[in-house]
């Protein structure tokens, strides 16, 4: 049980880091819209930015961050460096890295922003595609291990207790019904965990 606890608390921060990631991700794409449209709409990066940052609970401090940032003093390229070195998001360091080699070169940021969106929703649809794939044998296995062995094991049980004259009171069939809902549950926690982090 300590083991459980101290594993556990070890790799607590790894899967807040993770989950950040993906919370990430599934607004990158549009927030990436979004800036945009208002770069479409003539309103200034800055501004965007900070518009962007009142719209998306998720990757909206980050942007928030880049604006307190340029508000101090910070130069916008490296006020964005900054973002970028702290984000654990790869598809937020994509975008932002177009966005500043864009000031740098003088380049059209709606342009360079709309490819790499481009090659981002194409990376996310590979991966819901391989996510389906990998569901099916989930799925197979989930019910094979979680639904079919149980039930089949339980119905054996019973038949050799009953003939083994054996008597098993409430406690012992409370533990089986914990073992097959802890069994349920890990099932469903490594398939939500499979899950590519795309808003759908």
């Amino acid at each position: 049980m300590l083991f459980v606890v101290f594993f556990y608390a070890m790799n607590t921060p790894t899967v807040k880091i993770v989950q950040r990631e993906k919370d990430i991700n599934r607004e990158i794409v549009y927030a990436g819209r979004f800036i945009i449209i208002e770069l479409s709409a003539g309103v200034s990066l800055y501004q965007g930015m900070r518009n962007l940052s009142r719209h998306f609970p998720k990757v909206g401090p980050y942007f928030a961050d880049i604006v307190n940032r340029i508000d101090l003093g910070t130069p916008i390229d490296e006020a964005i460096t900054e973002a970028i070195d702290i984000s654990p998001s790869g598809d937020f360091r994509k975008l932002m890295w177009q966005v500043m080699n864009s000031i740098k070169t003088g380049a059209d940021i709606s342009v360079a922003l709309s490819g790499v969106i481009d090659q981002i929703t194409r990376e996310q649809r590979i991966a819901v595609e391989e996510y389906s794939r990998r569901l099916n044998p989930l799925a197979m296995f989930y019910m094979l291990i979680a639904i079919i062995l149980p039930s089949i094991g339980i119905i054996m049980f019973i038949i050799i207790s009953s003939f083994l004259s054996l008597s098993f009171g409430l406690p012992v069939l409370l533990l089986f019904a914990g073992l097959l809902g802890f069994l349920q549950y890990m099932f469903l926690a490594i398939i939500r965990s499979r899950r590519p982090a795309v808003e759908l």
